[in-house]
């Protein structure tokens, strides 16, 4: 395994790493722990890791019968909840604030989202080949939940401008609003009405997609 150099590092050693069952992430606020959230999603998905809720994890092993990997999450700036994590040995990714952040440091993995903008960076090197304009690294580091969002858009008509100009530019707010929403229900557990968010967001994607 490489050298750990980078957030992006730690969250691969994490996935690789059998002996690893924590990694606590401080997501500073809202728009930047979505960022992270949706960080670690991608890089599971292309390894088709499974990515659940906490609160499911004696459902899921009860049920699964065919062995599927997965890795847990849960949203917490609560230390006894993380405390009761500490005992678990499913692999689970945490969310918290900056004050269990620096109280878990025994956690051995910890990301730091204050960390978010070199983060956007490196990901966009590793991952999308350093292809993008300007323009669009300055918007990302300022509306770090977009990040994913934007980039897939701008993929297919390599054009910033056209991404975030005139309507499109509500449609950015709409799909970020959205996704702040359905960050928020996933903590409440919510699950029906996230279901009922992305199905929304879906939408929106498709008008965006045409107004292009």
């Amino acid at each position: 395994m490489r050298p750990i150099v980078s957030n992006i590092d730690k969250f691969e050693k994490f996935i690789q790493d059998t002996n690893q069952s924590l990694l606590i992430i401080n997501q500073v606020n809202e728009e930047i722990g979505l960022f992270y959230f949706h960080l670690v999603g991608f890089l599971l998905k292309k390894k088709s890791i499974k990515f659940t809720e906490a609160s499911r994890i004696n459902k899921l092993n009860s049920v699964d019968l065919f062995n599927n990997e997965t890795i847990y999450y849960t949203i917490s700036n609560s230390a006894h909840d993380i405390s009761k994590l500490l005992l678990n040995n499913n692999k689970t990714i945490i969310f918290s604030d900056y004050k269990n952040y620096k109280k878990f440091s025994n956690i051995p993995l910890s990301v730091n989202g204050y960390d978010f903008s070199k983060d956007i960076s490196i990901l966009i090197k590793n991952y999308f080949n350093n292809d993008v304009s300007s323009d669009l690294l300055e918007y990302l580091k300022n509306e770090p939940h977009m990040t994913f969002s934007e980039l897939f858009k701008y993929e297919i008509n390599k054009n910033f401008k056209t991404v975030v100009s005139s309507n499109n530019n509500d449609i950015s707010d709409l799909i970020g609003n959205n996704r702040k929403t359905i960050f928020k229900l996933k903590k409440e557990q919510k699950f029906k009405e996230v279901f009922t968010m992305i199905k929304e967001e879906i939408k929106i994607k498709k008008f965006s997609f045409l107004t292009s």
